[in-house]
């Protein structure tokens, strides 16, 4: 049986065809597609033309509850369970008023409850935003942050600097080299099974392992969750990993 790898790709961007960011993506899996060969690997590519998702209501149900009421009313169930069993997870978005776009925070907003959780964990995570310079240090901080609260080892984060639709569309040469640089760190990510954790994972472990330590009677669903998944176990993020200890992943009901 073939080790067929997956993606999960979620782009924040409300021009469909026409945006720059979708293109870039679309260059850059074309070449990882290449190298791997396109039968090895199986892509899903989310964005708003495609997938819709309410925004978030604030009611913090998902927190205490362990789901969003949501989730059966719009596509966020379908895109959790595809992003959890995919290996490499890309966040993309245009960057409006120095930050990312509305479509991007909505998905974001809907996905903030696992940032107590996680359930990323042992996953790559690429973050690339567009921009022709507008907030680009601000906005992939952000993004950096967020992916590492939900697990994630982010092994590429860049903007894709672009002044014309053409620089994408007609010249083959343009970002030619950081999609090439880019793609060969997914590729040797999927190959090698080394470390997947970095400072800033093993502070968050560590500041929630804390927090739902001291919280279990406030957020039982969150302590449940930690305890079945022996993540109350380990010393470090590292030890978490190599355990692998997923075996309930997503067992908040």
């Amino acid at each position: 049986m073939k080790n067929i790898k997956k993606f999960f790709v979620y782009v924040g961007t409300p021009r469909a065809k026409n945006s720059n960011t979708l293109r870039y993506i679309s260059n850059l899996l074309s070449e990882i597609k290449i190298c791997m060969g396109d039968e090895n690997l199986k892509i899903n590519i989310f964005h708003p033309q495609n997938s819709f998702i309410n925004k978030c209501l604030g009611c913090e149900r998902c927190f205490f509850e362990g789901r969003c009421f949501q989730d059966k009313k719009d596509d966020m169930g379908v895109i959790k369970k595809e992003m959890l069993s995919s290996d490499i997870i890309i966040f993309a978005s245009p960057i409006y008023f120095v930050n990312v776009s509305g479509d991007m925070k909505i998905f974001l907003d809907r996905i903030s409850n696992l940032a107590h959780l996680l359930p990323l964990r042992g996953k790559a995570g690429i973050c690339i935003l567009s921009s022709c310079g507008n907030g680009v240090h601000h906005t992939l901080d952000y993004m950096n942050t967020v992916m590492s609260f939900l697990g994630l080892y982010v092994i590429d984060k860049y903007n894709v600097s672009h002044y014309t639709e053409e620089q994408l569309d007609k010249n083959p040469d343009y970002m030619k080299d950081k999609i090439s640089e880019s793609a060969t760190k997914i590729i040797e990510c999927l190959k090698k099974s080394s470390s997947r954790s970095n400072e800033t994972l093993e502070i968050i472990y560590k500041n929630l392992k804390n927090y739902i330590e001291n919280s279990k009677e406030l957020n039982k669903n969150e302590y449940k969750y930690w305890k079945n998944n022996n993540m109350l176990d380990f010393k470090t993020y590292e030890q978490l990993i190599s355990k692998k200890t997923n075996k309930n992943l997503w067992n908040l009901k």
